[in-house]
Formats: C-alpha cells, structure tokens, sequence
C-alpha cells in the first residue's frame, strides 16, 4: 500500500516553484498585444512586447535578440536566487535533523543523563503572596 506525505512531496514541490519561477516573465504576449490600443503602449510594455517592437517592427533585430537574451538572463537569476534561498532552507534543516537524531542516539545509548550534584537542592518558586509582618497576623 502506498502512503504519500507532504514530507515526501517536498522535493517535488520545491522543485517544481523553481522551475514555475523562471517562467514568471512570461506574461501572455497575446493579451498585451491585443490590448496595447485600448490602455496605452506605456502600461502594456512588458519584454515581449518591447522585443517585438524594437527587434521586428522597427528591423533592429541586433537590439531585439539582445532584450530577447536579456529577458532569459533575468529568469536564469530568479531561479539561482530562489535556489540560493532554499539551498540556506535546506542547510539549516540539515544541521537541526543532524542535531535532534545525535540527541536521540545519546539517549539510547544513556550518555545523555544530565550530571546533577547530588548536594544542591533545586531552586524554589518563590510565594506569590508577601509574608505578613510579626503581629500582624489577622486571622
């Protein structure tokens, strides 16, 4: 029988979010094209748009290539930040399961026993009501 965990879809997920984010750029040339008229060249310029424009309509295709490259290097540098980012996530859950699994084995094996000197007496909380003073006991 076969269990699936969320511990055990993290790998996938993780793996999944850094590959959607470098796709993050793409934003649906269609619908910017198609809407360019109706709400302004300046609010619907995104890289596709401006490498069309800039590359094919205005035949400078040495620009166009050079927004075209400039648009996969921003995507390859979101995916090596986020990469960077859950790299340090999985370090620091590396070192704590590293940590709590050395924990467990010393108390297995009974070396983990906390040294207490046998001659101290463990602190006392302290009362919450103040101590009345000599005489003045009313009850």
């Amino acid at each position: 029988m076969w269990h699936i965990t969320l511990p055990g879809l993290r790998p996938v997920i993780i793996l999944l979010l850094i590959l959607r984010l470098g796709d993050a750029l793409n934003v649906g040339f269609e619908q910017f094209m198609l809407q360019r008229s109706a709400v302004g060249s300046e609010a619907s310029e995104v890289f596709d748009t401006f490498v069309y424009w800039s590359g094919l309509r205005t035949g400078d295709l040495g620009y166009g290539a050079a927004a075209g490259l400039f648009k996969g290097l921003v995507g390859l540098l979101l995916i090596l930040a986020v990469d960077h980012f859950l790299d340090m996530g999985r370090s620091a859950t590396n070192v704590v399961g590293n940590a709590v699994a050395s924990n467990v084995v010393a108390k297995w094996e009974g070396k983990l026993d906390p040294l207490e000197p046998a001659d101290i007496e463990p602190p006392h909380a302290p009362s919450h009501r103040p101590k009345p003073a000599p005489g003045s006991e009313h009850f």
